[in-house]
């Protein structure tokens, strides 16, 4: 992509749910290098071949643009990368670890014209635990899939059906429910096989890649909201993510990177994240704080500096400096303020985006960020955070529901506080005001 040279130009380049790829380093700034330098010196050097590295970081910090550069040359004449977004083939609103296994098989093979096919043989014998009929779901069967096998049992007329696996299957693995639980049903006392079977495959596609080992870098699992969910995923199930036998970069969500000890690892967790407000826990000697906030909030400027041409004089500095502070640090935040405020431009036939652009911007997003709010829990949970800087417990459910929906934002300099997020810091404050002064 090219630098914007005016309005319009500027507002697609502003896109905040399009992550910077490998092809537009020209727009790129490198915030997190000391992240990614780490994570690649592991992948070339460490001796462990089946080495897992853990990324974390909240919703919209930069992680799957981090990661799109991971890869460098040295690391794909080493390895072959397989790139792999879950939420474009799992529904992260109902995950498990059986959807993710068929889903790395079939991403690691895809379009192979000899391992496609043969992974599709092996699901299908690997689910033949007991004589059964190769099928698809009919129409009544989707409606009541469990009460149609209940009925099957107590007829005992029925043989058990069985999942016909091709590439539908696993487009349809994505959209429809129905297709994953009748994979759950047949691999559900066959995880291990499961996984042994895209051991197999890794090693396959290793040999057809001329002897080059998988890099297998797994993004968007940290965007899982439901605690049953995680607790499945990264605790019962976390031996068949470690078990992958290829090196293996995974994105988790933000909270167990404060927990560590709940993926019963001793693996570092690497985090992504900026930090804009100068950490108010923190004493003594820490007085580079402002320096790193200050130098965050230049990273923010380059940010949107490289995708306007040298020439183009395209948002003010005060609009800038106002996207800067209600970003919270969020860089999806801050360029969705700036999308927000550009387009407003645009649809004024402006040529410059000022400061009463963003300001109308990031009110839309704060309307949108404080429906997330639904209880009166959340305003005091909340704001006790905004008085105090720490939640009164990182194990609550209202801690993590906030930090994964980002209504806290972590500062990350010295020890671990937290700030409300900038766009619905006032919303807080009144509501909480106003359910004090309640008789």
């Amino acid at each position: 992509m090219e630098p914007a040279s005016n309005i319009p130009e500027l507002v697609n380049l502003l896109d905040p749910w399009q992550p910077l790829q490998h092809g537009d380093r020209n727009l790129y700034v490198p915030i997190f290098d000391g992240v990614i330098e780490d994570l690649r010196d592991s992948v070339l050097y460490d001796a462990k071949h089946t080495q897992t590295r853990f990324v974390a970081g909240q919703p919209g910090t930069g992680k799957t643009t981090a990661l799109n550069f991971v890869a460098d040359e040295v690391v794909r004449a080493n390895f072959s990368v397989r790139f792999i977004r879950a939420k474009e083939a799992i529904d992260i609103a109902d995950v498990d670890i059986i959807d993710v296994l068929l889903i790395l098989a079939f991403k690691l093979v895809e379009g192979h014209p000899i391992l496609e096919p043969h992974l599709l043989e092996k699901l299908l014998n690997l689910q033949r635990a007991e004589e059964g009929v190769v099928t698809e779901p009919r129409e009544n069967e989707r409606l009541a899939p469990r009460k149609q096998a209940q009925d099957a049992e107590d007829e005992g007329t029925r043989q058990k059906p069985m999942i016909r696996f091709n590439q539908r299957f696993f487009t349809r693995l994505f959209q429809d429910k129905t297709y994953r639980q009748m994979a759950r049903d047949a691999f559900r006392l066959k995880k291990s096989d499961l996984l042994d079977l895209v051991n197999d495959l890794i090693l396959e596609y290793e040999l057809q890649s001329k002897g080059r080992r998988v890099l297998l870098i797994l993004d968007d699992l940290e965007k899982i909201q439901a605690q049953p969910q995680i607790k499945r995923l990264f605790g019962d199930d976390r031996q068949f993510l470690l078990g992958l036998r290829c090196k293996k970069i995974i994105t988790i969500p933000v909270h167990l990177a404060f927990r560590p000890e709940s993926l019963s690892v001793n693996q570092e967790i690497h985090k992504i994240g900026l930090t804009l407000n100068v950490n108010p826990t923190t004493e003594g000697d820490l007085a580079e704080c402002p320096t790193n906030s200050e130098a965050n909030k230049k990273i923010l400027r380059q940010i949107l500096r490289n995708r306007m041409a040298a020439d183009a004089d395209l948002v003010s500095d005060d609009a800038i400096d106002e996207a800067i502070h209600y970003s919270g640090g969020i860089l999806r935040q801050y360029l969705a303020i700036l999308h927000a405020a550009a387009r407003d431009a645009r649809r004024q036939a402006g040529v410059r985006v000022d400061r009463e652009h963003v300001v109308r911007g990031r009110r839309k997003l704060a309307d949108i960020q404080a429906r997330t709010i639904t209880s009166l829990s959340q305003i005091q949970f909340l704001e006790g955070v905004r008085l105090k800087n720490i939640p009164s417990s990182l194990e609550s459910k209202s801690f993590v529901e906030a930090l994964l929906s980002n209504q806290i934002v972590s500062c990350q300099s010295g020890v671990p506080s937290y700030i409300v997020n900038p766009l619905i810091e006032n919303t807080v404050r009144v509501c909480a005001a106003r359910e004090n002064a309640s008789p």
